[in-house]
């Protein structure tokens, strides 16, 4: 009898991984405590990958069990290990992945030129108990560094340090990449609307320094 309720228990937990389809967009967080910057985005409604940190993009493919994934740039298959309503684990060859599910597309039509002008020019509130600035100046380790201007320096008068910050437009989705230091995990926020108030967010990846902020009030 226990053997036979012990399988059932297993059987309805298979069920219940498997339970959701692929679909919508989900963004790769980093393990925690890790720095590592893939963050790896892949949007089942376009059949897309990409990456925050860079411009590539490629194809995906599933196959019908929705329990493989062949993407473009990886070698061999991702194996879906669970999938539920705000989490997705994929197996590689030699990694796991945990993604986290965005909401839907925003309506914000801002380019990223205009969104960090936005930042700039209306930000004027507190981030969590962090007096900062967003500046449109390079990154300062960047341009000691000679590296291209991708990465705007990120002002953290609390503790006197300074981080990065700067804006990816992708597939109609909009992000907040944010260090509140030169040494911190990067905070990756979707940018879900904007208004007079500020732009709301949703944290996708916390740092020790920002954890659940939902939005960066701005003064017009």
């Amino acid at each position: 009898m226990k053997k036979i309720t012990s399988l059932i228990i297993c059987l309805a937990s298979i069920s219940t991984c498997f339970s959701q389809n692929l679909d919508g967009a989900w963004l790769s967080v980093a393990k925690k405590n890790s720095k590592e910057k893939t963050n790896i985005v892949l949007d089942f409604d376009t059949n897309s990958i990409g990456s925050i940190h860079t411009n590539k993009k490629g194809k995906i493919s599933v196959n019908k069990k929705q329990t493989k994934i062949k993407a473009d740039g990886l070698k061999g298959k991702l194996q879906v290990l669970n999938v539920s309503q705000n989490a997705l684990q994929l197996k590689g060859k030699n990694s796991t992945y945990s993604f986290k599910r965005m909401d839907s597309k925003s309506n914000i039509k801002l380019d990223h030129k205009e969104l960090n002008s936005f930042l700039v020019d209306q930000f004027c509130d507190e981030i969590q108990g962090i007096k900062s600035q967003f500046t449109k100046e390079q990154f300062f380790l960047d341009k000691k560094s000679k590296k291209p201007h991708r990465r705007n320096q990120f002002i953290n008068y609390t503790n006197r340090d300074n981080g990065y910050w700067f804006i990816k437009k992708m597939n109609g989705y909009a992000f907040l990449v944010l260090t509140t230091g030169k040494n911190e995990r990067e905070n990756i926020f979707q940018l879900t609307s904007l208004s007079l108030n500020g732009i709301k967010l949703k944290q996708l990846q916390n740092s020790r320094s920002i954890k659940n902020l939902t939005q960066v009030k701005t003064c017009l």
